[in-house]
């Protein structure tokens, strides 16, 4: 992520910082639980849960408590947000409070909500790999939808990302997917399958996990594909951590301090998640994980200053770890964050 008025930005965290107040600087909305997919790696599982989606007058609550608490971007999540029918006005609606909105979609509903897609400042879709390793992951059909999005995006001057989630599927798309953001001009993330281990549970293992051999292997290719240029976002440093991490069948440490040198967490004290029901979380890996207090029930503040002191020390996700290092004023992270939005144009086999 890097802001259009990145000197706010910055000006806002520095002055946080300096007096040792924690503000929700960079926030996620988890607008619906609905979704049109069934990947096979969603942890949250958010298609069976049973509370309703909040109503627009409710989200537009939320939002000016944001506005006034000196949010400065939000990404709206889900599910699969284009399936709210309001989407349009809650996109309009944040950015009349002049805060930065993206959107992480499954790119089903972007060519017939382009309107909508046209007002966000980046958009974020889910790209596994191949056709064959994408549907694997994310279902048949899937991936001839998410290209179809990519190209109608590219071609009508909308700003993307994509993002692949690494399972045993897709080790061997790495050359694929880097032609493909080369081809279209845009910046790829990478991410470990989250598996969600709760405090005191047990660890959540799945079919598609990759042995930890084989997580090396592809993290190790994405380090060095990023350093000989190739579009990827997050910083190397990020990437190097997931490498080091001990045991991928675990996507977090929480309570104990790790006896490893690890990137600290910053979740609930700059940036933090709002689930479907107002639950206020530090992070996605969180959700459903730590108890929490409720916005619509108790306010912002109070929710807010709840999650301020949780006991996750780190986890392996690059996003969340380039977010708590750029949050951490981390000089590596914010010059890869400028050199990659500098407007650098990528071509096929550069």
């Amino acid at each position: 992520m890097f802001m259009v008025n990145s000197a706010l930005f910055f000006l806002r965290l520095l002055k946080a910082r300096l007096t040792h107040k924690f503000i929700p600087l960079v926030m996620q909305f988890n607008v619906t639980n609905n979704c049109n997919s069934r990947c096979s790696y969603c942890y949250a599982k958010y298609y069976e849960r049973e509370h309703k989606d909040l109503d627009t007058k409710s989200v537009f609550y939320i939002i000016d408590e944001l506005a006034k608490a000196g949010t400065q971007r939000l990404s709206l999540v889900g599910g699969e947000p284009l399936l709210r029918k309001d989407i349009g006005q809650i996109i309009d609606y944040i950015k009349s409070k002049g805060m930065e909105c993206t959107m992480t979609t499954n790119g089903y509903f972007i060519p017939e909500k382009l309107k909508e897609c046209k007002k966000l400042d980046l958009l974020c879709i889910s790209l596994d790999g191949s056709e064959e390793s994408h549907d694997a992951n994310r279902g048949q059909g899937s991936f001839l939808k998410a290209m179809e999005a990519i190209r109608v995006a590219c071609e009508n001057h909308v700003s993307i990302q994509t993002s692949t989630v690494l399972t045993k599927n897709n080790l061997k798309d790495l050359a694929f997917l880097i032609d493909t953001a080369k081809t279209y001009n845009f910046y790829l993330t990478f991410t470990p399958m989250i598996t969600q281990v709760c405090e005191g549970g047990k660890k959540a293992v799945d079919e598609l996990l990759p042995s930890i051999q084989e997580y090396k292997a592809i993290l190790r290719q994405i380090i060095q594909e990023k350093k000989k240029g190739a579009p990827i976002l997050f910083a190397s440093k990020v990437y190097e951590h997931s490498y080091n991490w001990k045991d991928f069948s675990n996507d977090k440490i929480m309570g104990e301090t790790p006896d490893f040198k690890y990137i600290k967490c910053n979740a609930g004290r700059y940036s933090a998640i709002i689930d479907a029901n107002a639950d206020l979380y530090p992070c996605p890996q969180l959700v459903g994980v730590i108890k929490v207090k409720n916005i619509l029930k108790v306010g912002l503040k109070e929710a807010w200053e709840y999650i301020n002191n949780h006991n996750c020390k780190t986890c392996f996700s690059p996003c969340s770890n380039n977010l708590n290092l750029l949050l951490s004023l981390d000089a590596a992270v914010i010059y890869d964050l400028v050199k990659c939005y500098s407007g650098k144009k990528f071509k096929l086999n550069e």
